[in-house]
């Protein structure tokens, strides 16, 4: 789900592996060599369609020639709803991360998926090499004791000493996964995962040609793959863009652009919908923005005590970075944006019902006590409705925190970069410019960048070429107006560098173009996949969600895209 980059640095054997080796394909009429057979139930808890699951064997380490080692890695494929014989080949989907396991995504996905697609082609996932559920799991530490000594990290603008503690903390946690990974963290680059993909291409034996929907650092993958075998391409999306030249630096910038516009999405949003969102009884959105900015201010100072702290999934406190790295993570879904509402109230309700707590800063409340008392005038929530609302996630969230204690964001997206050297006053240029960027998501996440400045060891292969590659069909790059992590100007930006691309903009809000249904969207993704056929330049796709209304918009698409003639 994040990037961009340009870079200067190589390393031994990159003049031999820096493009893919050429290989010369007919189709194939013999049978696929990937073996499927019934998925695991925990694969399948979010499938919309029946699924297969099989594993493939792939070289463990591609740049060591005379090594026989293989790594197992976990495929997953829905069927295309067509007979066999009328079948276009397959889809290889990526869904983020990095460090993410892709198999339940597709499953979650699959129906909109197969809508959008035309239902004419095989959709395939794969889980990454080094991501939960690999041999090669990238972990830094063993057991829940070891992970909680480490020191925590925490946003940037949580007080003034915040950088040099993160700065600490990103040093313990690089040294730390050196120590722990370093037999195979150098096999889980993002060079080495796109030959994995080209591995499942040429199992599945049907053209030879790789057929791809990546979404968020799926993008980074796809562009990668794209770069390293362009004569191998057919049909690519690129949706949910991560700036490469960005991303291979570690200079990040680009990547939080629209983060501000999505939360004045939320606010407007929950102004225009009260009785679906109370929190801005007799507000603007703008006050409502403001004073939502103001209760972060109040949470840098004093922490509020979760009272339910212990139960699963809890915070034991509401601090400044644990409920902004809520907010901004919620920006990624709008249909959870009733629930954040919910969660915000909740943190109020605390306030309201604790008289110890609202008495211990009596002057800094005062930038909240209108907001507050607002609130308790109106009587639009009671305390014990709002407890327990806090972290009560929808499948999206739970899936993402499922992932948290392991360490592949930083095994893959570290190991990727090209870096010089590692010094906190190199990297506040950086740091600064994500904060001069983003109010609300600006000082975010900044432990990726820090700890991968920190890094002690590179991917086997990195990509070091450029990305001004043409491809057999021009490549479709989708981006959404207020995508909070993966913004429209990453899109543009990447459309521009891949000769004969086309950009699609989506005007929605939530992260890539399968988090709110567009009709226009779906038509044009089916018209690329069916006919190789892009849509316009300057196509601008609508989208009809209304905001805090739990809907995501995708059935009401499904359901018109079934209504409607295929002419494949």
């Amino acid at each position: 789900m994040f990037l961009a980059r340009l870079f200067l640095a190589s390393i031994p054997l990159l003049g031999r592996l820096a493009h893919g080796s050429p290989h010369h394909f007919t189709r194939a009429d013999n049978e696929s060599s990937i073996r499927w057979s019934e998925c695991p139930k925990a694969v399948l808890t979010y499938a919309t369609l029946p699924m297969q699951c099989a594993t493939l064997k792939v070289p463990l380490d591609y740049t060591n020639a005379e090594s026989s080692e293989k790594l197992d890695i976990a495929v997953y494929r829905v069927e295309a709803a067509v007979p066999v014989e009328k079948r276009k080949g397959s889809i290889i989907f990526n869904c983020g991360g990095p460090g993410s396991p892709c198999g339940p995504d597709l499953g979650a996905y699959a129906q909109r998926m197969q809508a959008a697609t035309g239902g004419y082609h095989d959709l395939i996932t794969f889980d990454p090499r080094g991501t939960k559920g690999s041999p090669i799991r990238f972990m830094c530490y063993d057991d829940p004791v070891s992970l909680a000594a480490a020191p925590p990290f925490i946003a940037g603008y949580s007080h003034e000493f915040a950088l040099g503690q993160d700065w600490s903390a990103s040093i313990v946690l690089s040294e730390d996964c050196a120590k722990k990974q370093n037999e195979t963290g150098s096999l889980i680059g993002t060079a080495f995962v796109a030959r994995d993909m080209m591995q499942i291409v040429d199992a599945l034996k049907e053209d030879g040609l790789l057929r791809f929907w990546g979404v968020s650092y799926g993008t980074l993958l796809g562009a990668t793959t794209v770069a390293m075998f362009p004569d191998r391409m057919d049909k690519i999306i690129l949706d949910g863009v991560v700036n490469p030249f960005e991303y291979y630096h570690n200079q990040e910038v680009e990547l939080f652009t629209d983060a501000d516009g999505a939360f004045s999405g939320f606010c407007r949003g929950c102004v225009e919908n009260p009785t679906a969102c109370s929190l801005a009884q007799n507000m603007t959105a703008a006050e409502l923005e403001e004073s939502l900015y103001g209760l972060l201010d109040i949470l840098k100072a004093f922490p509020i005590p979760n009272p339910n702290r212990h139960l699963p999934n809890q915070v034991p406190e509401w601090t400044y970075s644990s409920v902004k790295g809520n907010i901004h993570s919620r920006l990624y879904f709008p249909q959870t944006w009733p629930a954040l509402a919910k969660e915000i109230e909740a943190i109020i309700s605390t306030i309201l019902t604790d008289d110890s707590t609202r008495s211990r800063w009596p002057e800094l409340a005062k930038k909240l006590n209108a907001f507050i008392d607002i609130l308790k005038a109106e009587g639009t929530f009671s305390s014990e409705e709002a407890r327990g609302l806090y972290s009560r996630a929808d499948n999206q969230t739970e899936i993402i925190k499922a992932a948290l204690p392991d360490h592949s964001i930083f095994g893959i997206k570290c190991s990727d970069m090209f870096i010089d050297s590692a010094s906190l006053h190199n990297m506040l240029p950086t740091l600064k410019a994500r904060m001069k960027k983003s109010r609300i998501a600006g000082d975010a996440s900044i432990q990726v960048p820090m700890t991968c400045a920190n890094w002690k060891f590179k991917a086997k292969e990195r990509y070091s070429g450029d990305f001004k590659v043409k491809t057999k069909t021009p490549v479709l790059v989708i981006g959404n107006t207020y995508d909070p992590v993966t913004p429209l100007a990453s899109a543009k930006n990447v459309s521009a560098t891949f000769e004969g691309s086309v950009l699609l903009h989506q005007d929605s809000y939530g992260h890539d173009s399968l988090t709110q249904g567009s009709l226009c969207t779906a038509k044009a993704i089916r018209a690329y996949f069916l006919r190789g056929e892009p849509p316009q330049v300057g196509t601008k796709c609508p989208t009809e969600v209304p905001l805090f209304t739990k809907s995501d918009g995708w059935d009401d698409v499904v359901k018109q895209l079934k209504s409607e003639p295929l002419s494949p």
